[in-house]
C-alpha cells in the first residue's frame, strides 16, 4: 500500500545499488565495481548512472549500465597511476518523467597505497579507504600483500584493521623491485577490493666489512 500511494503521488523511486567493491587490476589498471541491484516493484529502472572522475570535485563523466540485473561494470582506465572517483546511482521513470537517485554512499574511490617513508631495508605503506566507514559487507581487517621481482607471486605479508591504513614491512634485498598492494574481501558482495600496485627499487646501502 505504501509502495501505491508513493508511486501515484509521484513520490516512489528506485534507489541506487549498494556497491560492496572496487578492484583496479595490477596489469591493466582497469576499475571494476561490484554491487547489489536495488529492489524495483514497479518497474521503474531505466539505468544505472556511473559518475567517474580522476579529481574528487570532478567534472564527472557519465557512464550508464542499461540492465537492472548487472552486478558489476568495468571501466577502462589506468587507476595504477592515479586515484578515480565514483558516484553510483539509477536513473528510473517516476510517473513518466525520468528522475535519477541520490548516490547513498557518496563518493566512493580506488585505493591507492603510497610510501609513507623508506630505507634501503625497510617501507612502511599507506593507503586511503574506499569510502569512510568502508563498504557494506567489508571484512574486519586490510590484507597488505609483497611482491620481490616482476613476474614473482604476490606474498601475504600481513593485515591491519579498518582504523589503521599503514604497514610497515622490512626485508633484505642487495638490489630489488619490490612491490605492495592491498586486498579486502567483501562477504556480501562476494567479491575483493584490490588497490593498486606501487613498485620502487631497494637497493643495500650497508657498507661492506
Amino acid at each position: 500500500l505504501a509502495i501505491l500511494i508513493g508511486w501515484l503521488s509521484g513520490q516512489a523511486q528506485v534507489n541506487a545499488p549498494t556497491v560492496h567493491c572496487i578492484s583496479v587490476d595490477e596489469v591493466t589498471g582497469d576499475v571494476t565495481l561490484t554491487w547489489t541491484p536495488p529492489a524495483d516493484p514497479n518497474g521503474q529502472f531505466f539505468a544505472y548512472l556511473l559518475q567517474v572522475s580522476n579529481n574528487q570535485t570532478g567534472p564527472f563523466t557519465d557512464i550508464t549500465v542499461p540492465t537492472i540485473g548487472t552486478t558489476s561494470y568495468t571501466h577502462t582506465v589506468n587507476a595504477n597511476l592515479g586515484m578515480w572517483f565514483y558516484r553510483v546511482r539509477t536513473i528510473y521513470v517516476n510517473a513518466g518523467v525520468q528522475d535519477t537517485s541520490a548516490a547513498q554512499q557518496g563518493t566512493l574511490r580506488t585505493m591507492l597505497p603510497q610510501f609513507v617513508n623508506t630505507t634501503d631495508s625497510t617501507a612502511r605503506v599507506g593507503w586511503n579507504a574506499t569510502v569512510t566507514g568502508g563498504l557494506p559487507g567489508d571484512a574486519t581487517d586490510y590484507d597488505v600483500y609483497r611482491r620481490m621481482g616482476a613476474g614473482n607471486p604476490w606474498q601475504l605479508i600481513g593485515t591491519r584493521p579498518l582504523a589503521n591504513r599503514l604497514f610497515l614491512d622490512s626485508f633484505k634485498v642487495c638490489s630489488e623491485d619490490i612491490a605492495f598492494k592491498v586486498e579486502i574481501a567483501n562477504a556480501q558482495g562476494n567479491c575483493v577490493s584490490s588497490s593498486a600496485v606501487i613498485e620502487q627499487l631497494f637497493e643495500d646501502n650497508t657498507a661492506p666489512d
